[in-house]
């Protein structure tokens, strides 16, 4: 009974891990992407927001809208904001018109303490 107790806080703590880790947001500098979270869906011509952590001081040089493309390469769409101030962790604007509908799309928080802070991907839908 023992056995089959630790086995289950084994599978448990792995299913946890594994969520956990595909949740959080890939990063080079301690700082984490929450939102938009992977299987988000912006559309265009609304106002979105992008939140952070990990960075709470000074200003992101740039926020940039990325897709990855059929090699699996990242490759800058826009430019969507510039100079935001780090705190409160959290930027809205409005989304671009001429923005592509399609998935894959990441946001890039650039030159995050010499780095960047990527999210996961999500979805870009045609707006009104």
């Amino acid at each position: 009974m023992k056995k089959l107790y630790r086995q289950s806080l084994v599978a448990i703590s792995a299913v946890i891990f594994l969520f956990l880790s595909a949740a959080s947001a890939k990063s080079t500098t301690g700082c984490s992407v929450m939102v938009p979270m992977m299987g988000t869906i912006w559309k265009t011509n609304e106002v979105v927001t992008v939140r952070w952590s990990g960075v709470n001081e000074g200003k992101i040089p740039a926020i940039i809208l990325a897709r990855t493309n059929e090699e699996g390469v990242l490759v800058d769409i826009a430019q969507i904001a510039s100079d935001v101030p780090a705190a409160p962790g959290k930027h809205s604007l409005k989304l671009p018109a001429n923005i592509p509908a399609a998935d894959q799309y990441v946001i890039i928080l650039k030159d995050v303490k010499k780095g960047k802070c990527t999210s996961n991907s999500f979805f870009i839908e045609q707006g009104v």
